[in-house]
């Protein structure tokens, strides 16, 4: 009977070794058919694997791999999502690159919705992936929740600053949200690689506008309406209109005129032509007003507005006139055209008009009209450059709306419970968070400046904590790069790998220095790099780079140096 059972055992592990090497065999006739680009045979060959087992993971990810090539999108996320639900890593991948890859392929097909849901769970495990933060950034942009979509841009921003396109979408982000001072040198900062770029233009010269550069504004936007492009109706009437105000502001009438006139044959276009007369109207009135021709801009309200300044009578009077006068623009010009024949006539009478009391109490009146009329200026001019807009040109395409605000708060509200390792929280809450760093002497209000005063202990905490919200998981914490520094409290240094690949050793240097960092510093660096065999080093300091460290900097790419005044939001995270 042993030796029976002794039998059976052995007969079924040379089976199950038979069958292993059988399978190990496929595997490998599948991975060279990928490499040849035979995806027809390897998929063969994974899809029978997959028959004998339905939680193969290696299968399922090679499945996965094959239909994405292919173009087969909906294919590929259900191998991947497969893999979610098993919930096993392995050597090949892990959940943070399956959750990655089914939110940027929900992107591909146009359901931005499903897309944000897999990539705020990717955030959730590495939260400095570039490519999620940028996603997540622009699906929260195009569908315009601006102000949630800042706080990714910023983040994104850190990693992300050499992206042209990235950091123009975030200069648009910061114009919707009236932040124009903040967007105005990022904008200049592109300017010579987007200088035949129409979206840009706008954006720039929008910018300058707002800032009341109004001459750069003016000649940005006669560069793109010049272009050789043929821009939309709504983008041309938008330019044009925008040109328009900066050439009232330099007093430049006659083209201002000139530019109505093209504006007034452009509205001949729209469904909506009663809507554009009115704006139009309104935009000549204040042309006449700025002219000093009150009686003409008196007659335009009369012709196009009698509606709205008869809703505003008080008394009994019937008449037009009476009605006319209930008008609070129409006031303001009557006073200042009354005003104007009045100096006309004492021009020519001589100054005995001016000894009149009516004359003095007309010339107060004016005044105070020619105040309130600059205020009724601005409103309007508030209303007809607006960055509405700016947005309905030049807002992305996107092929469903939705409210993000749910799916953001599914992932990123503070979490009542936390996940607990040896009795210690692996991961805090933002608010949690900042109560830690409050106790450890660091200040929310100001985390950059209370740096420098912290305790070495407490420092040491938050640097760690910093690596990690940053995408990098510690090897060791007891390399000193910079003995110097250490042993003065003034630097912490640890030896990491990237959490999206651990193949990638980095050294994370923090330094709190008041002193600008010389090239030399740097160059020192550099050669620490090559004594731990790292791949880059990334240096946050509170201290800025002089003006060679930054020109060095841009030929050392295996140096990323960091303003703490960059990575704030990683602190306050």
């Amino acid at each position: 009977m042993f030796w029976f059972t002794v039998a059976i055992v052995l007969a079924g592990l040379t089976a199950y070794f038979l069958y292993a090497t059988m399978q190990e065999g496929k595997t490998k006739q599948a991975q060279r058919a990928v490499e040849s680009g035979d995806l027809d045979t390897a998929l063969s060959i994974f899809m029978e694997s997959l028959r004998h087992d339905p939680n193969n993971v290696e299968a399922l990810w090679h499945l996965g791999n094959i239909n994405e090539e292919k173009g087969l999108i909906p294919e590929a996320i259900g191998y991947y999502v497969k893999l979610i639900e098993i919930g096993k890593e392995s050597k090949l991948f892990t959940m943070f690159e399956l959750y990655r890859r089914v939110g940027l392929l929900y992107r591909r097909l146009g359901r931005d919705n499903d897309a944000l849901d897999y990539l705020l769970q990717a955030y959730q495990i590495i939260p400095s992936a570039k490519d999620v933060i940028r996603e997540i950034a622009d699906i929260l942009f195009s569908q315009k929740s601006f102000f949630r979509a800042l706080s990714f841009f910023e983040k994104g921003a850190v990693f992300l600053k050499d992206e042209a396109p990235f950091i123009k979408q975030y200069a648009f982000c910061l114009i919707m949200t009236d932040k124009v001072e903040m967007a105005l040198p990022m904008l200049e900062a592109l300017e010579k690689m987007f200088s035949h770029d129409i979206e840009f233009l706008f954006l720039l010269s929008f910018a300058y506008f707002k800032t009341a550069a109004y001459q750069r504004a003016r000649e940005i936007m006669e560069i793109a309406l010049n272009s050789n492009f043929s821009l939309p109706l709504s983008m041309m009437y938008f330019g044009v209109k925008l040109l328009f105000v900066c050439y009232l502001y330099a007093k430049n009438y006659e083209i201002a005129k000139q530019l109505w006139d093209q504006l007034k044959n452009l509205s001949l276009n729209y469904t909506d032509e009663g809507e554009r007369q009115r704006e139009l109207s309104m935009a000549l009135i204040m042309l006449r007003t700025k002219q000093g021709y009150y009686e003409n801009a008196m007659e335009e309200l009369k012709a196009n507005f009698q509606k709205e300044i008869a809703s505003g009578e008080t008394g009994g009077g019937s008449t037009l006139e009476s009605k006319q006068s209930q008008s609070f623009l129409y006031k303001l010009l009557a006073i200042l055209h009354r005003y104007k024949k009045e100096q006309e006539k004492e021009a020519y009478m001589g100054s005995s008009a001016k000894q009149t009391l009516d004359y003095a109490r007309l010339e107060n009146e004016a005044k105070d009209a020619m105040v309130k009329l600059d205020q009724v200026y601005q409103q309007w001019l508030s209303s007809f450059i607006t960055k509405e807009e700016l947005w309905a040109n030049f807002r992305p395409k996107v092929s469903l709306t939705f409210d993000p605000i749910p799916i953001l708060e599914k992932y990123l509200a503070p979490k009542e419970k936390l996940k607990k390792s040896s009795g210690k929280p692996e991961h805090l809450s933002r608010n949690e968070k900042q109560g830690k760093y409050e106790t450890l002497g660091l200040n929310p209000n100001n985390p950059c400046e209370s740096l420098l005063s912290v305790d070495f202990p407490s420092f040491t905490i938050i640097v760690r904590e910093l690596a990690s919200d940053m995408g990098y998981r510690v090897l060791s914490q007891v390399v000193k790069v910079d003995p110097h520094a250490y042993g003065e409290a003034k630097g912490f240094d640890l030896l990491c790998e990237e959490k999206a690949d651990n193949r990638s050793r980095v050294l994370f240097c923090v330094r709190r220095w008041t002193e600008p960092i010389g090239s030399i510093y740097l160059t020192n660096l550099l050669s620490a790099a090559k004594e731990f065999d790292v791949e880059r080093i990334v240096m946050v300091a509170t201290s800025s780079l002089s003006q060679e460290a930054e020109r060095w900097l841009e030929t050392n790419k295996k140096l990323q140096y960091l303003n703490c005044e960059d990575i704030i939001s990683f602190l306050l995270n």
